[in-house]
């Protein structure tokens, strides 16, 4: 009687303890993320459970901040657990296919117990510029607006306590019909972001440079937890007074041999 006695209590003990880890409501994994990102990013009125759910998606500056963006439809999610980690999809209406939802592979760290292992797959993530000034500084100051588009094929990476530690893959984010706040030209032009490896290459797209009000140019890495860029902004002929507030505004301003006005851009 006493083995049969042990044995049920087991098994409504370990019955409670699958119940609250299946059944887990989607408001501990707000309130994790919450907390995680020093509150920038925010689930709002979430639904379903930790495993399964939607919310609404909010980016904000932090504590203190007095500005806050959301996505304009709610985020869908599915976890599932892996082998030492877990393997998350997240979709939204406005800005995933819905064919194509964002896959994210976690996995604990070979070299620390404090270390992630990620891989992402974005076949297509298509985001309102906007969204951006959600963070804060300087974005809340430049006030984008445009259209974002994001790919990336098999990037992964290990992020540890320290930062981004490695990266490995391909990412590209493509800016159209950029405008700002800042500047009375618009658009200023169209650009393109890219990630090979750890090298980060930003370029101005179009048959010519000087199709755009704006041409940015610059490259940059990410090493032991750090990113480093170094570009530069230069206004187009013609366009020097225009955007003078601008180029002051979002770096170094500086003459350019040609006499054009341009700023030194360093992160």
């Amino acid at each position: 009687m006493r083995a049969l006695k042990k044995w049920t209590l087991g098994g409504v003990v370990c019955g409670i303890l699958y119940a609250v880890i299946a059944y887990a409501p989607a408001s501990w994994l707000a309130s994790s993320i919450a907390k995680s990102s020093g509150g920038q990013v925010l689930l709002q009125a979430p639904r379903g459970t930790v495993w399964q759910g939607s919310a609404d998606l909010v980016l904000s500056g932090g504590e203190g901040s007095t500005g806050a963006i959301s996505l304009p439809s709610r985020l869908q999610w599915q976890i599932s657990p892996a082998w030492l980690g877990l393997d998350v999809s997240l979709s939204a209406s406005c800005c995933t296919l819905a064919a194509s939802p964002v896959q994210l592979g976690l996995r604990a760290g070979a070299g620390s117990l404090s270390d992630v292992e990620w891989r992402l797959n974005t076949p297509h993530l298509d985001l309102p510029a906007g969204l951006l000034a959600g963070l804060g500084a300087p974005w809340n100051t430049l006030q984008l607006a445009g259209e974002l588009l994001f790919t990336s094929d098999q990037l992964a990476g290990v992020w540890s306590a320290q930062g981004l530690q490695s990266l490995t893959g391909r990412a590209s984010l493509q800016a159209s019909h950029v405008a700002t706040a800042l500047s009375t030209v618009r658009p200023l032009g169209n650009y393109l972001l890219t990630s090979t490896g750890a090298v980060l290459r930003l370029e101005t797209l179009g048959v010519a440079p000087s199709e755009s009000a704006l041409i940015l140019t610059g490259i940059g890495q990410i090493e032991s937890g750090r990113a480093s860029f170094q570009g530069e902004a230069l206004a187009a002929k013609g366009r020097e007074e225009a955007l003078s507030n601008l180029l002051h505004i979002v770096g170094q301003w500086q003459s350019s041999t040609d006499g054009r006005s341009r700023s030194i851009l360093k992160l």
